[in-house]
């Protein structure tokens, strides 16, 4: 019996260097043609930019990869003491619109309660050998949850308690003066900000006992953060809860638009924004997705997955394609129909032990697997950790293609999708849009 199906969705390459689980992968943009070796915004002196995968494992190691050898450009061997949880480039927006303040700065978090900045490269994309270690900042990482910024903006669980946020500001990379890292927010707590904007939270009215709300009190400790724009950011929390709420830095000001309860009382384990529809994605243990609308009046439509596919850890949106990853070690792609359906284009799953040369193992697309076929696979199957997706950065009409690599050229049209998996490997995907 063959192990390739009808709907194989197969990877481009795999990357191997990692001996320990990934935990984090994020695309960073480096140039790779600077017109008259300059950078700034304009429209005919932009430099053209290359994705490179930027990957983070369980052991603190950072890889840098370069899409068209396959191999990494740079290693930071134990650049944290424990699992790598964010990574974010500074410096630039999704439109490639690049702040010279901010570039050529990196932020790694980590489960050793540690957000370091690191100065990776310089202002022409040169890398810095040794990678030069800009400043350390004490984080609260017991909760494994991930960080978001906007610009120099950064939201990071409370120093001291999971349940709640600070927000900085980073703008001391670029000031002269050396002005010392600013935290704008301190210990807000959404529960009670919300009750006091008048906001009626229906599971926990009256209730006193601990056990019938999921051991969780108030929201629980939170467990993804997005910053979807300068003034809006959601974040999901360990009750279930999705709160999108809004804020003004010039006021010192927060305002909570609107609280989800369609994962009560499952945590949130994906939370995810639609660049190309502004629409956010989230997902628990159950087999369904919630999608979040981001303006007034901040509607919510629950997807369900048919069969038994869930704990959804993973979610990638792009465009009408919808990619999620399980705990059970299912990836699925899907495209949205103009009703909101989702139609499976195909899956992947990696057996254990297997070599480079039969890698790609697809079930079938029947969705007919029974909870007992799913438990048995669980044990054979390698678990993805981490998704990654970069979309097209240029159309080759804008390029000067005699003066660039045949192969770069391709990279830059293309879009990206890497997938970290539990034994270090990563699967890279291309033309996902």
């Amino acid at each position: 019996m063959s192990l390739i199906y009808e709907d194989a969705i197969f990877p481009q390459f795999t990357l191997r260097k990692h001996t320990h689980s990934i935990t984090t992968i994020e695309f960073i943009k480096l140039p790779i043609q600077l017109p008259n070796n300059a950078i700034d915004n304009k429209s005919n002196n932009k430099p053209i930019l290359k994705p490179f995968p930027l990957s983070g494992d369980e052991f603190g190691n950072l890889y840098l990869w370069d899409l068209k050898t396959h191999r990494t450009i740079k290693e930071l061997n134990n650049a944290h003491k424990s699992s790598i949880l964010t990574i974010k480039q500074l410096g630039i927006d999704q439109f490639n619109n690049i702040n010279l303040g901010l570039w050529g700065y990196i932020l790694t978090h980590s489960r050793d309660n540690t957000i370091k900045i690191w100065k990776l490269f310089d202002p022409y994309g040169k890398i810095i050998i040794d990678g030069e270690k800009f400043e350390e900042i004490p984080v609260n990482s017991l909760n494994y949850s991930n960080i978001s910024n906007f610009e120099q903006f950064l939201i990071t669980p409370n120093t001291l308690n999971s349940n709640f946020f600070d927000i900085y500001d980073l703008s001391f990379l670029y000031k002269n003066n050396h002005q010392s890292l600013k935290r704008l927010f301190n210990q807000i707590d959404l529960y009670s900000l919300a009750l006091n904007q008048g906001f009626k939270i229906k599971e926990f009215i009256g209730n006193t006992d601990k056990e019938s709300v999921n051991r969780v009190e108030k929201f629980g400790i939170i467990m993804k953060f997005l910053w979807i724009n300068s003034k809006t950011i959601a974040i999901g929390y360990e009750s279930g809860h999705v709160v999108l709420f809004q804020i003004s830095i010039e006021s010192n000001d927060l305002k909570v638009l609107s609280i989800s309860n369609e994962h009560y009382p499952n945590p949130i384990l994906g939370l995810e924004l639609n660049k190309s529809t502004s629409l956010v994605y989230s997902s628990s243990i159950s087999s369904k997705i919630v999608q979040h609308s981001i303006q007034s009046p901040y509607s919510i439509e629950i997807i369900p997955l048919i069969g038994k596919f869930n704990k959804i850890s993973g979610i990638i949106a792009n465009n009408n394609k919808l990619i999620l990853s399980s705990w059970s070690g299912i990836i699925k792609f899907f495209q949205i129909d103009n009703s909101n359906k989702l139609i499976q284009l195909g899956q992947f799953k990696k057996l254990k032990g297997l070599t480079s040369s039969n890698l790609n193992i697809i079930g079938n697309n029947s969705n007919d697997n029974t909870p007992e076929d799913i438990e048995s696979q669980k044990s054979k199957l390698v678990k993805p950790t981490c998704m990654s997706l970069i979309p097209i950065q240029m159309n080759s009409d804008h390029l000067r293609i005699g003066l660039l690599d045949r192969r770069d050229l391709k990279i830059i049209n293309q879009s990206w999708l890497a997938i970290g998996f539990s034994d270090g490997t990563i699967l890279i995907y291309t033309d996902i849009s």
